[in-house]
């Protein structure tokens, strides 16, 4: 069974909108906490991290024992959320 093969059902499944907060809640939070460089770090660690999750599901025991790409997007668009939103924020301040 290859690493990235789809879930089985619908696109909009719970587990997709938990990466989705994960994905906008690690950034914003470490951009609140530590400034842009922080936002940078959490941007970057939550999406190799997302996708090192997504991987290592192929080894972990559970109901599917492969990583969906679709799960890693979740992250990856919560992530861009939060970053343009953070930014945005930022800029309307000064």
């Amino acid at each position: 069974m290859g690493i990235f093969e789809p879930k089985p059902g619908s696109v909009l499944v719970w587990s997709r909108i938990v990466h989705f907060l994960e994905g906008a809640i690690v950034p914003a939070l470490t951009g609140h906490l530590w400034g842009y460089g922080g936002l940078s770090w959490g941007a970057i660690g939550l999406t190799i991290g997302g996708a090192l999750w997504e991987i290592s599901n192929k080894w972990l025991p559970g109901e599917h024992q492969f990583g969906d790409l679709t799960d890693w997007l979740a992250f990856v668009i919560g992530m861009l959320c939060s970053v343009i939103g953070y930014l945005i924020m930022n800029k309307c301040k000064k």
